[in-house]
C-alpha cells in the first residue's frame, strides 16, 4: 500500500545549490501541474519568500537558496479557475549539487521573417556546456518550458551541445519573440544545467503585389450577363492576392481570387472605366485600369474562345460549418473537386488552419461569449492551374 502511494507523488523539482537569482524552478503548465484555465499564486510557507511565479505559471528563484542545501521542502500553490473554483497544489523542491553552466546565461538570435525552412539559427556563442573538450560525459539538450507552435527543431551534437534549426517558413501568426528554457540532462536524466533561449523575429515586409499589366483596353459589340471579359493577374511574394473593383457602381465585378472580371448584367452599349485593386495578406495594394467600350459597330468576338460565360464553379460560394464551443477539431472539410487543392496551404486566418486537402482545424478554441463566428477566404487551384 505504501509503495503504491509513493508512485502517486510527483517527483521533486531539483535546483542546484548555487542557483542564481532568476533560476527557473518549474514550468507548471509544461509539467502538467495545472491546466490552461488555471492561474497560480504561491501560498505562505517557510521557504515561499525565496520564490516567485510569473503570469506564465513559471516559478523562479528571487534570492539564494544555499541555506537550504541538501534539503527538500514543499511549496504550496493556490490554483484558481473562474468563476470560483480553487484548489491547493503542493510541489516539492529539492536542493541538489552544484550545476554545470552553459557558455552563455542567455542566447539571443534575430531571425528575419523571410528565412527559409531548415535554416540553422545562429547565436553569438555555441549552445554548449562550459566543459573541457576531453570530457567523456554526454548530455542531451531538452526544452524545460513549452516550445509548442514554435517553428524550430533542436538537434544535439552527441556530446554536450546542440543546434537549433527553423523547421518551416515563418507565418504571420507566429510570435515575434520566441522564448524558452533549455536544459542539459545527463545519462541518468538529471538536469545539470539550464539556459534561456530568445529568438526574435524581424519582420521583413514582402514586396507589394504587382500586376503584370497596369492598363487594359477592351472593345465589345455586346456583353451578355455573367460573362468573363478579361482575367487580370497580380503577383505577390507571400500569400494570396484578393481582388476588388473601384468604383463599385460599374456593371462589372471581379472574382476575388481568380482575377476574372465579369459583367453583372447584359450590356448593349456604353463606355466604362474602372480599377482592379489587388491586395495582399498584409494590406499592400496595386492597381490596374480597365477601359471597356461596348458598341454594336465593333466586330463580334467568338465567345467560345476568349470571353466565356462563367461556369457555376467560378462563382464564390459560402461554406458554413458549426462546431461545439471550445472545440479545436471538426470533421468538416472544404468541398473540393477532383484534382483541386487549397492554394498556399496551410492557410491560417482568424484562428483557423486550412490544409491543402481542405481539412479544417482551429488553432484557438471558439468561445461563444467572446466570438461566435470566424471567417476565412481561401483560394482553390484546379488541376490545370485554374484559380477560383
Amino acid at each position: 500500500m505504501h509503495s503504491h502511494l509513493f508512485k502517486l507523488i510527483r517527483p521533486p523539482f531539483t535546483i542546484p545549490k548555487d542557483a542564481p537569482v532568476g533560476y527557473l524552478v518549474a514550468d507548471l503548465l509544461y509539467k502538467d501541474v495545472i491546466t490552461n484555465e488555471e492561474s497560480v499564486a504561491i501560498q505562505p510557507s517557510p521557504y515561499s519568500k525565496h520564490f516567485t511565479v510569473n503570469n506564465r505559471s513559471q516559478i523562479f528563484t528571487v534570492d539564494s537558496v544555499q541555506h537550504a542545501s541538501d534539503r527538500a521542502f514543499p511549496l504550496y500553490l493556490l490554483a484558481s479557475r473562474p468563476p470560483s473554483y480553487k484548489r491547493v497544489v503542493t510541489i516539492y523542491v529539492q536542493i541538489g549539487e552544484k550545476a554545470h553552466k552553459f557558455l552563455s546565461k542567455e542566447y539571443v538570435a534575430v531571425l528575419q521573417s523571410d528565412a527559409k525552412a531548415e535554416k540553422q539559427i545562429t547565436f553569438s556563442t555555441p549552445i554548449a556546456l562550459d566543459l573541457e573538450p576531453n570530457n567523456k560525459d554526454t548530455y542531451k539538450c531538452v526544452p524545460t518550458t513549452s516550445i509548442q507552435n514554435f517553428p524550430i527543431t533542436i538537434i544535439g551534437d552527441g556530446k554536450f551541445g546542440c543546434r537549433i534549426f527553423l523547421s518551416r517558413k515563418i507565418r504571420f501568426s507566429d510570435l515575434e519573440n520566441m522564448e524558452f528554457y533549455l536544459g542539459a540532462f545527463n545519462k541518468h536524466h538529471k538536469l545539470r544545467a539550464q539556459t534561456k533561449i530568445s529568438i526574435r523575429i524581424q519582420q521583413i515586409a514582402p514586396s507589394p503585389p504587382r500586376f503584370n499589366r497596369n492598363f487594359y483596353s477592351l472593345n465589345f459589340s455586346d456583353i451578355a450577363a455573367q460573362t468573363n471579359i478579361v482575367r487580370v493577374r497580380a503577383e505577390t511574394t507571400r500569400g494570396a492576392v484578393v481582388y476588388r473593383l473601384e468604383p463599385e457602381s460599374v456593371p462589372f465585378d471581379v472574382a476575388p481570387f481568380s482575377g476574372d472580371v465579369f459583367s453583372q448584367q447584359h450590356i448593349s452599349q456604353g463606355r466604362f472605366i474602372f480599377e482592379v485593386v489587388a491586395k495582399d495578406a498584409i494590406g499592400q495594394e496595386d492597381r490596374a485600369t480597365v477601359k471597356v467600350f461596348v458598341d454594336p459597330r465593333f466586330p463580334k468576338v467568338d465567345s467560345t474562345r476568349k470571353h466565356q460565360r462563367r461556369i457555376r464553379r467560378e462563382l464564390s460560394d459560402d461554406f458554413t460549418i458549426r462546431v461545439r464551443e471550445n472545440s479545436l477539431s471538426t470533421k468538416e472539410k472544404v468541398p473540393l473537386l477532383s484534382g483541386e487543392r487549397v492554394a498556399d496551404a496551410p492557410v491560417e486566418k482568424d484562428g483557423l488552419r486550412i490544409e491543402e486537402d481542405g481539412t479544417i482545424e482551429f488553432t484557438t478554441p471558439l468561445n461563444f461569449e467572446k466570438q461566435h463566428e470566424r471567417l476565412a477566404r481561401i483560394q482553390i487551384n484546379g488541376r490545370k492551374k485554374c484559380e477560383y
